[in-house]
């Protein structure tokens, strides 16, 4: 005879349990795991967008520029800098005086027009990005002349360094992580375009 009073005994579906349990556990890591992936790699994308357009506008500024001074941000008479500075000072090619340099973790530039004290001061990084160095180099600022030839175009070498994603982005529905900060390592040069012949 069959008892028709069958059903699930307590045992059976303590098990059902724990395996749906296991199951949802694995799946809600993977989740996660995928969540932190994707911040990850949009503090990346933010670092180099953001770099990209910092670094180019500043790049094309140095090109262009002449008189180039580091490690001071008031204009005076060219000068090389064999030691790592953390500001560079140059005319733009509209002879206005213009500056990079690098203050509470972010670089700012600087810019004057020709013969006034009217400057202004505007951060050109994001505040997710924090630069930790800025190092400049400039050789061939004071230009020497060899039987009427130039020796050595005015070069700027800049080093930045720093952390994306610094204020801590969420990464996960219950936490902001420090792990999802990137460490990022660039280094860069512009050499003078203008030519004095």
């Amino acid at each position: 005879m069959h008892n028709k009073n069958s059903a699930f005994t307590l045992v059976e579906l303590l098990v059902a349990l724990a395996l749906f349990s296991v199951v949802a556990l694995i799946s809600i890591g993977a989740l996660l795991s995928v969540v932190d992936a994707n911040a990850r790699a949009q503090a990346s994308q933010s670092v180099m967008n953001n770099l990209n357009i910092a670094i180019d506008g500043m790049m094309r500024s140095v090109r262009m520029g002449q008189n180039f001074r580091c490690g001071s941000t008031l204009p005076g008479s060219p000068q090389d800098c064999a030691n790592p500075e953390e500001s560079i000072s140059f005319l733009d090619k509209d002879k206005n005086w213009r500056a990079y340099f690098l203050q509470n973790g972010r670089i700012f530039r600087r810019a004057c027009e020709s013969g006034s004290s009217n400057c202004s001061v505007l951060p050109i990084t994001a505040p997710s990005i924090e630069v930790t160095r800025f190092d400049i180099y400039v050789a061939g600022a004071q230009r020497t002349l060899i039987d009427d030839r130039d020796t050595l175009q005015p070069t700027a070498v800049f080093i930045i360094e720093g952390l994306a994603g610094s204020e801590n982005l969420a990464s996960t529905l219950f936490s902001k992580k420090k792990k999802n900060q990137i460490k990022f390592r660039l280094q860069t040069v512009a050499t003078q375009r203008l030519l004095d012949i």
